[in-house]
């Protein structure tokens, strides 16, 4: 047993391809042992618990990533192990949750924006603006929304304040009043979920992440992702080593494995998420959609945010009950 390759990786449950995984065993003969969770607040609860013990390859978000650093959770990354860095993309490097990429790397990424059914903006075309989400022209939006008040509070709040990092009392009222006044053209808060309410054509705009809305395109040909005009928010799952990991050797030979552009493709075609590395795109074959919104992300002249937690969670939680049931 001891003399056994095993590579247990804790990741969310639709990334890395069964194929991928599948076909690396196959080439190295080490086992790859899967271990799911749903939330970065339970991948941390589950790291803190026992320092990351029985983990060797960990793929959280940004956010979580920092707070992962300030516990002493990771260990640092060698970089000189890694054959890929030199393809990273730039804009996704030297981030400010891991300034060096000491301890992460990304992996992919994906836009919080418009998934929008296109039938209902036929005659009325659709504006990709947050006002039109906020304050929206057309009398028959149908919108999903996000389904969490810190997402909602600092959309609400960009859309206000631009970007203001801290509410008072007065600029939390307005954010209440906003999200309130936007209410009446909300058919579900519902996350992403999103893309049922746009397959179904029970919303005309979803506010949803894009790998949801371009799986659902490849079968719906009447739903588009639209970038916003001025700003996005970004989410970038990273690859990160628990502290108490002592299989980097096989982590390593699995990321040079998986970021190599013919795998890495397959792994874009099958979950609809971004590539962090710049050599995938001529290999692959996804549907036309997300090809349009990967070349529109090479030009965007937009603002890239990350999402920020600007309330208590006790706040957050009374703003979201007294909205919903208001």
């Amino acid at each position: 047993k001891e003399d056994k390759k095993v590579l247990n990786i804790f990741s969310w449950p639709e990334i890395l391809s069964p194929d991928i995984v599948s076909q690396f065993e196959k080439e190295t003969g080490v086992k790859v042992i899967r271990h799911y969770y749903t939330s970065n607040e339970e991948l941390m609860v589950k790291l803190k618990a026992n320092q990351g013990k029985g983990y060797d390859l960990i793929i959280p978000s940004d956010y979580a990533v920092k707070k992962m650093i300030e516990e002493d959770l990771l260990q640092p990354i060698d970089h000189s192990q890694l054959t890929f860095m030199h393809h990273l993309n730039p804009k996704l490097v030297h981030q400010d949750f891991d300034p060096e990429n000491t301890y992460s790397i990304p992996f992919i990424w994906e836009i919080l924006g418009f998934g929008i059914n296109q039938e209902a903006y036929e005659n009325v075309p659709f504006d990709p603006t947050w006002k039109e989400i906020f304050n929206p022209s057309y009398p028959n939006t149908k919108i999903s929304m996000v389904n969490d008040p810190i997402e909602a509070v600092d959309l609400a709040c960009h859309h206000l304040f631009k970007d203001q990092e801290e509410l008072g009392p007065q600029e939390i009222a307005l954010v209440k009043t906003k999200l309130q006044e936007q209410k009446p053209f909300v058919e579900a808060y519902a996350g992403v979920r999103g893309d049922y309410l746009l397959t179904t054509k029970n919303a005309t705009v979803a506010v949803i992440p894009s790998s949801y809305v371009l799986r659902a395109a490849i079968n719906s040909p009447h739903i588009d992702f639209i970038l916003p005009k001025d700003y996005c928010f970004i989410s970038i799952e990273n690859m990160c080593i628990p502290v108490t990991s002592e299989s980097q050797h096989l982590v390593y030979l699995f990321m040079n494995y998986l970021y190599q552009p013919e795998v890495f493709a397959n792994e874009t075609n099958t979950f609809q998420n971004f590539p962090a590395t710049t050599n995938v795109q001529p290999y692959i074959e996804a549907s036309p959609v997300l090809l349009k919104t990967l070349k529109a992300l090479e030009t965007y002249d937009g603002t890239f945010y990350y999402t920020r937690p600007l309330l208590s969670d006790k706040e957050s939680r009374s703003l979201w009950v007294e909205l919903k049931s208001s």
